[in-house]
């Protein structure tokens, strides 16, 4: 900063006496602080750093701020967002900010990993979007919704596993008639809400591949769907069925049932209820589950009576492959996860995986207090 300050001028008069001239409009200021400034020709509130001027009062046209690259193009300056058009639109020293392409030969929007190129303009064939795992099928992208098809539909590296993808571990309890979400690490629930029942008895539930969700009531020997973000329930109709201790979504969306008094397997029509005796297990039937693998089309059952996992033909309702497991099995529920390839097993106050081929368990976490958990299922998270 420089000052400057004005003079005071003396004049001598008769006598050799001094004295102080009139007060003199035209004099100078007694001070001056210097503000630099920078001139804006193109008024987009950034300076040229080359054109400074130093004065008492800021010039109309300057500005404070410096850095503009170009006075004459108010869209070039500091502020600017930086386009792909062979300009310094920021002024950073750095022109354009090309795009990454990727090639999409099946026209399905994603591209395939390793094929991209750098380009301002989108070239004729390229996507911004990677991900395509095969790039001569066009229903087959990350995109995509992997159903159980056997195919890794959404290029996850998982087949299969479209129907938990974002999804959340649930139980319905009806001692408590709550829904729970059960923490796949540590079995810990989290409430999400109250179920909504009217002298239902819940004792099975699961969600098919578009997130519908059914349980089935003891008491009315009945199934219903059910919001599980909100508990609402829903009947669709009597099963005709004495008991059933499990029910669950398989090939084709067709929904089994096991009924524990007759030891059978069953299927339900989901818009009546009814239910469609497949044959007989060949076993006596206490508590069960039933969980289903898309990758392998693999019907699974659990019995508390016999204390085994075992393999259900859904055609003809036969056992095999059974083993024999050491776990708990006073409420169990069973669930199947293509992301481990292990079943999650409820003993009623805990919550294991479980290997169906080996017997295999590991526990994780016993369940909240207050809580009476006896059927899992992967249902879509609530909001």
């Amino acid at each position: 900063m420089r000052i400057v300050t004005g003079c005071v001028l003396f004049a001598v008069g008769c006598g050799g006496e001094t004295k102080e001239p009139a007060p003199d409009s035209d004099s100078p200021d007694t001070d001056c602080t210097l503000l630099v400034s920078y001139e804006d020709a193109d008024g987009d509130g950034w300076g040229n750093a080359d054109a400074e001027t130093s004065s008492c009062v800021e010039p109309e046209g300057n500005v404070a701020t410096p850095g503009d690259c170009d006075d004459a193009d108010d869209s070039v300056n500091p502020d600017a967002e930086e386009l792909c058009n062979d300009v310094d639109d920021n002024c950073d020293g750095v022109d354009d900010v090309y795009l990454t392409w990727f090639l999409d030969e099946d026209d399905d929007g994603y591209g395939i990993p390793g094929s991209e190129v750098l380009d301002c303009d989108q070239p004729d064939g390229y996507v911004e979007l990677e991900g395509d795992c095969d790039d001569a099928d066009p229903l087959l992208n990350p995109g995509e919704i992997d159903l159980c098809d056997g195919i890794d539909t959404d290029c996850d590296g998982v087949i299969d596993d479209g129907m938990i993808e974002g999804w959340a571990l649930m139980s319905i309890d009806h001692v408590y008639s709550k829904v729970w979400d059960v923490d796949l690490a540590s079995g810990a629930l989290t409430e999400i809400g109250p179920l909504l029942v009217n002298n239902e008895a819940i004792t099975a539930s699961d969600s098919r591949d578009d997130g519908y969700t059914v349980v089935y009531d003891l008491i009315g020997r009945q199934i219903l769907d059910v919001d599980p973000c909100t508990g609402v329930l829903t009947p669709i109709g009597a099963t005709g069925e004495s008991s059933i201790c499990a029910i669950e979504f398989g090939a084709s969306d067709v929904l089994y049932g096991i009924n524990d008094f007759d030891d059978t397997l069953v299927s339900f029509d989901l818009t009546t209820g009814a239910a469609t005796v497949i044959g007989n297990l060949g076993m006596n039937v206490g508590a069960c589950g039933l969980a289903y693998d898309c990758a392998t089309d693999t019907l699974y059952g659990m019995d508390a009576t016999s204390r085994q996992v075992y393999e259900i033909d859904p055609s003809s309702a036969a056992v095999s492959g059974a083993v024999n497991i050491t776990l708990p099995m006073n409420a169990p529920g069973l669930e199947f996860d293509p992301t481990l390839g292990l079943l999650h097993v409820t003993s009623g106050s805990a919550h294991y995986t479980l290997d169906p081929t080996t017997g295999t368990s590991d526990l994780l976490g016993a369940f909240t207090a207050g809580s009476s958990v006896d059927d899992l299922s992967f249902a879509p998270a609530c909001p």
